[in-house]
């Protein structure tokens, strides 16, 4: 009776669960989330041998690296940091940890960056002891930071090679543009001088990029990166740089070194890049389908060339949600099956996972159709890392918004269930209800029976075939027959018959696995302003305001006063006006204007430096944005271009001050792109990146036109 119930108990469990299910062994019904002392962003996840789990990111209350170990039940591991937490603060600022390695005696490395001051930042590398300490014997106190110039380098994705050196890379940005850039360092933490010019490559591709958002290291010791660059200026694409052992492009790889592949039919953005065990390479991110972002994979030969057999000529694209899909990790599973992992867009945003046969289509045995969408906290749910158990299990670890503070969330899946009779890595077999009997020899663990296991009809070899046993009969008949005459005779026969039999054995197809792994990316949005005109006023007006009027003043000067950034027009006619409420600070200026000056729909006046510097200001106080906390790179970016206007604004030459606008123009550029992104991260609501994001692009727009020699 017990071992029916037990019997009824599997088969109903198997029933329930499915490829894609949530493993409900894993925290509370397969979801952890870990809060600092404040927010915390999860951007990168290993497996250690053992199991546990280990997640990096940004301690964002601390300003600092942000890790945290898990048993496998998701429960923090209290032998590592402090209760199962470290938080590493470094240079005067940082974003926290954007890559995250394990080496094979169980260092944990971690990169990101580190800012000196308010304009400069460097790639930072922090190496850990296995209980969560500071590793001394690396760099200075198991810190290094690394710069590549006076301006900004971030490092988003680290591997470490077999000699134990290790390789950064990310985004480096020389005052006029951001170009991929990597460093080699040795055990101790110094810059490996073999590797590129001191230890550093720096590599510009098109007009413009983000950097490099990926890295994988191959087995014959070249590296390949992944990321964003544009030709355009307007529109991105995925872009794969292969790199020699010592840093120099591999020319054997697409044009010199470099692919550049465009998708859809807007922007396009990289965020991981997996190896195949066949040296294929594919690159997952986002793609502009259709005015949407779907998920978006390409394959690529080991030569650069695009996969035919993937897709459509190499690319897939995923739409899962209505408003937009972001992949922003991928692993491979040794069955050619790959696993993206991201978010998409609703009312908030979700974790999605999503599965693909080795083709590219959708492996329909995972959640729904191939898709999993889960909802985490009470805000938004952003998927950064994804991780393949031993056990075949996958483990989606981003942030999840809870009253506006973000905290580490982890999230387990079902990878494959034994029991269902497939075969899926990483079981060896599967034969549904017959596993663990004696008519298979495939265990109720879906693993091989040991060879010599009884079998019904024969014997389990190692590859688990039952191998029936052959049997011979023999039947012996002697008969004698004895006449007496006068002489004495004796006749025998003896007659045998033998009869063998002998049954083939049967044959099962199996399949082994194993696993492989992948961080930050980004886009470009721009923005336009439009103009109208009448007989009488030559304004823009919006919202209409009867208290507020406008008086007759001199024709070539428009005073704009701002309650709240209220704008009044003057013109030379009294007349009544209309104002725009976009602020909830009180600002008087008095501006001159070009007779023929362009109207603008923002409360601005439409040309020079002082038109630069009110965007920024509104900019600055924008009320879509007052709920929201904008990231501190996109403020620290308006903060220097402010600066950069007024020094062009007190330029002693018309040559100096162009060379100040032109730095503005570049990092509002920037600033507008990084606000596009926060917003489909989840970082900030979409109201307030999309009104950021208009606003520095229109300022970034005019403060390039103020660059132009005239």
């Amino acid at each position: 009776m017990a071992v029916a119930l037990f019997a009824t108990l599997m088969a109903s469990a198997t029933s329930s669960a499915a490829p894609g299910s949530l493993d409900t062994t894993f925290g509370a019904g397969g979801k952890v989330t870990t809060s600092f002392s404040g927010s915390a962003d999860m951007n990168a996840l290993v497996v250690q041998p053992d199991g546990k789990l280990v997640a990096a990111g940004w301690d964002a209350s601390q300003s600092a690296f942000g890790l945290a170990r898990y048993n496998t039940n998701g429960s923090l591991d209290s032998t590592f940091g402090t209760g199962g937490t470290v938080s590493t603060p470094i240079g005067v600022d940082t974003y926290g940890a954007s890559a995250l390695v394990l080496q094979s005696d169980g260092k944990l490395v971690a990169a990101g960056d580190a800012w000196k001051d308010t304009v400069d930042a460097d790639f930072a590398v922090v190496r850990y002891n296995a209980n969560g300490s500071l590793d001394t014997a690396f760099g200075t106190g198991g810190k290094v930071t690394t710069s590549f110039g006076s301006e900004e380098d971030d490092a988003y994705a680290l591997v470490v090679q077999p000699d134990g050196k290790l390789v950064a890379a990310g985004v480096v940005f020389n005052g006029v543009r951001w170009d991929f850039a990597l460093a080699r360092y040795n055990t101790n933490g110094s810059l490996d001088t073999t590797f590129g010019t001191s230890g550093k490559v720096v590599t510009a591709i098109g007009t413009d990029g983000t950097g490099a958002s990926a890295l994988v290291l191959q087995p014959d010791g070249k590296l390949v990166a992944a990321g964003t660059t544009t030709s355009d200026g307007s529109t991105y694409d995925f872009t794969v740089v292969r790199y020699n052992t010592n840093g120099s492009l591999d020319t054997t790889f697409g044009t010199g070194g470099e692919v550049t592949t465009p998708i859809g039919t807007g922007d396009n953005g990289v965020s991981a890049l997996v190896r195949q065990s066949d040296g294929k390479l594919v690159a997952a991110g986002y793609a502009s389908v259709s005015g949407t972002y779907d998920l978006a994979l390409v394959r690529y030969n080991t030569d650069g060339s695009l996969d035919s057999t993937f897709g459509t000529g190499g690319k897939v694209t995923t739409p899962v949600g209505s408003a937009g899909d972001y992949v922003n990790a991928l692993v491979f599973q040794s069955d050619g099956k790959l696993v993206a992992a991201g978010n998409t867009e609703a009312s908030t945003r979700d974790f999605v996972v999503v599965r693909y046969n080795a083709t590219g289509t959708l492996d329909t045995t995972f959640g729904t159709g191939g898709k999993v969408t889960t909802a985490v906290g009470t805000g938004d749910d952003v998927a950064f890392a994804l991780a393949l158990q031993p056990d075949g299990n996958l483990v989606a670890g981003g942030y999840a918004a809870n009253a506006g503070t973000d905290a580490f969330a982890l999230v387990r899946y079902l990878g494959q269930v034994c029991g269902d009779a497939v075969v899926a890595s990483p079981e060896q077999c599967d034969a549904g209800t017959a596993n663990g009997t004696a008519s298979s020899c495939c265990t109720a663990t879906c693993q091989f029976a040991t060879a010599a296991t009884t079998c019904t009809g024969g014997l389990c070899d190692s590859t688990g075939h039952c191998v029936l046993t052959t049997t011979t009969t023999t039947t012996s008949t002697t008969t004698t027959t004895t006449t007496t005459t006068s002489t004495t005779s004796t006749t025998s026969t003896t007659t045998a018959v033998t009869t063998s039999t002998t049954t083939a054995p049967t044959t099962t197809t199996v399949t082994m696995t194993s696993t492989t792994t992948s961080q930050p990316t980004t886009t470009t949005s721009s923005s336009s302003t439009s103009t109208t005109a009448t007989s009488t006023i030559t304004s823009t007006t919006t919202v209409p305001d009867p208290t507020t009027t406008s008086t007759s003043a001199p024709e070539s000067t428009t005073t704009s006063t701002t309650s709240s950034t209220t704008t009044v027009v003057s013109v030379t006619t009294t007349s009544a006006s209309s104002t725009t409420m976009v602020s909830t600070t009180t600002t008087t200026s008095t501006t001159a204007v070009g007779r023929n000056s362009p109207t603008t729909t923002l409360p601005c006046p439409d040309g020079g430096l002082d038109g630069v510097a009110c965007l920024l200001r509104t900019a600055a106080h924008a009320p879509d944005c007052a709920n929201d906390v904008v990231p501190a790179a996109i403020g620290r970016r308006v903060d220097q271009t402010s600066a950069l206007i007024d020094r062009a604004a007190a330029a002693s030459s018309a040559a100096k001050q162009r060379k100040f606008v032109r730095q503005a123009a570049t990092l509002l550029k920037k600033a507008a792109h990084l606000a596009d992104v926060a917003g489909k991260r989840g970082k900030i609501s979409g109201a307030c990146s999309e009104t950021l994001a208009r606003l520095l692009a229109d300022a970034g727009t005019r403060a390039a036109g103020i660059a132009v020699p005239r």
